[in-house]
């Protein structure tokens, strides 16, 4: 953190030292997710590369973490100063809960918790979600088989934010509706890429 002192023509700068007392937070990992719904030709690529990607992000967060057991080299990374040294690390999830390659996604982060020991020991995970349009309206917009995998996403969810979008019945195949469900997911999308 620094802080600049401007006297006329000069410019000082002093760097001040975090007090001891701040709270620091958590180190966290944000992971967004927008998927494809049909799987057809994928979904046995799929698994076997997110059983390999979470390990992989869990591992460096347990590198740089402060308060994780492995060893990270001679000396901690000046980076962990700035994060809580009682808190494990935080993998957070964050899908639109579709069908298809999210709902993968979200199984993966489980899997990979529950399956491998450093994982389910020193990294808390979670899910978390964002639906293009008020939760019924979404479930509305979900095929039969997915809305129990969607009620077990919601409910699992740290929290899900819910952008203002407006889903009307696709069988109104009208100009006006179908760009209404288009903008609710694209701001989905622009939302979960960003």
């Amino acid at each position: 953190i620094s802080r600049f002192l401007v006297s006329h023509t000069q410019v000082v700068c002093h760097a001040v030292r975090a007090n001891v007392n701040f709270e620091r937070p958590r180190l966290a990992v944000r992971v967004d997710f927008a998927g494809n719904r049909d799987l057809t030709n994928t979904s046995s690529k799929i698994v076997p590369a997110l059983e390999k990607v979470f390990p992989a992000i869990g591992q460096r967060l347990f590198e740089i973490a402060p308060c994780t057991p492995l060893p990270c080299g001679p000396e901690p990374l000046r980076i962990t100063e700035y994060y809580d040294q009682d808190q494990p690390p935080l993998l957070r999830l964050i899908t639109g809960f579709a069908e298809g390659a999210d709902t993968l996604t979200n199984d993966g982060l489980d899997k990979a918790a529950a399956s491998t020991k450093d994982l389910s020991e020193n990294l808390k995970t979670e899910h978390a979600g964002v639906l293009p349009f008020p939760l019924d309206q979404y479930c509305e917009s979900s095929d039969a088989d997915h809305r129990a995998t969607l009620d077990t996403l919601v409910a699992k969810s740290v929290w899900v934010l819910t952008l203002d979008g407006v889903y009307e019945d696709p069988k109104l195949h009208t100009p006006i509706t179908t760009k209404r469900r288009s903008k609710g997911y694209r701001a989905q999308s622009e939302f979960l890429m960003r």
